[in-house]
């Protein structure tokens, strides 16, 4: 089983250039992925510790 992290509140998950070069990750940012705006808040806690994506402050 996976285990998830979640942003802070007011952050959220944006990918990191390692994350935008390993399409199985990136195209889950994709605009038209079904799912993006889950991914914005939770990701698996791999792609943090893999440097895939990172927490920002939400514009």
């Amino acid at each position: 089983m996976c285990n998830y992290i979640m942003a802070a509140s007011g952050n959220i998950f944006i990918l990191t250039d390692l994350g935008k070069q390993t399409p199985q990750i990136s195209v889950k940012f994709k605009p038209d992925y079904i799912h993006k705006d889950t991914y914005k808040h939770s990701v698996p806690e791999k792609w943090v510790r893999m440097g895939y994506v990172m927490e920002v402050k939400d514009k």
